[in-house]
């Protein structure tokens, strides 16, 4: 296959951390599908030193991130306000925005661990105008948390870590759902 050679070639290069960094952006920002099938595949072609694929993947979400959070800042007078005004839900839209006040930071952690659609949550962010440091922690610590997963399951089996996500995708999926539903009735029901 032409683009897997392409692809396996470029692994190996001196481009392999722009091309994770980009991945990492790209992922958190603009596309809103898994790329696990490519940048697994980059931590184990640098074996032992999954950790800077890992690394470059955590900062390419965290600018990814920031440039959600700026369009959901942007985004929010013009458009998000204005809907939910229209549509009659200006008071669940202020309660949202006073949630991410108070839940902020384990909100965006939570999401940027889970398989949740990461961009909802930092679009979400923006537009509650929350603080842009704790917004930067949550997204490095929970991204982090995601990306260096993957490199010690890497380090740890090799080639065979691809294998063993695939297998085991449906269930990490539903493990992070369960951890993502459960904090959320709980800060709705219980905190």
């Amino acid at each position: 296959m032409p683009f897997r050679d392409g692809f396996m070639r470029i692994l190996r290069s001196k481009w392999a951390l722009p091309v994770a960094f980009f991945l990492g952006l790209i992922e958190n920002s603009i596309f809103i599908f898994v790329m696990e099938p490519l940048f697994i595949p980059m931590m184990a072609s640098y074996g032992k030193k999954a950790w800077r694929i890992a690394l470059a993947l955590v900062l390419g979400a965290t600018v990814g991130g920031v440039a959600m959070y700026i369009l959901g800042a942007w985004a929010d007078d013009r458009f998000i306000e204005p809907l939910f005004e229209r549509i009659g839900a200006t008071k669940a839209y202020a309660e949202a925005e006073e949630r991410m006040a108070e839940d902020g930071f384990m909100s965006l952690f939570l999401i940027a661990v889970t398989p949740f659609p990461f961009q909802l949550g930092t679009v979400a962010a923006g537009a509650a105008r929350y603080p842009i440091l704790p917004f930067h922690a949550a997204v490095f610590l929970g991204r982090g948390c995601r990306y260096f997963f993957y490199a010690l399951i890497v380090t740890a089996i090799g080639w065979r870590a691809e294998a063993w996500v695939r297998k085991h995708e449906f269930g990490i999926f539903l493990i992070g759902l369960l951890i993502f539903l459960g904090f959320t009735l709980w800060s709705v029901f219980g905190g």
